[in-house]
């Protein structure tokens, strides 16, 4: 049998959950040797992006 691992990676506009929002989520399905699937999607397009990082 086969091992599969799902590696997650979301982007936000910023740290602070109750104030950002998650803007991207892609996700790679990988068995430890070569990479099986792909996914990725983008999420809250209307969110405005911050020009600068906050402190």
């Amino acid at each position: 049998m086969e091992n599969k691992y799902a590696i997650v990676d979301i982007e936000t506009t910023g740290g602070r959950a109750a104030r950002d929002k998650i803007t991207e989520i892609a996700i790679v399905v990988h068995n430890g040797t070569e990479v099986l699937e792909t996914f990725e999607t983008l999420c809250n397009r209307e969110r405005t992006f911050p020009t600068e990082s906050p402190n």
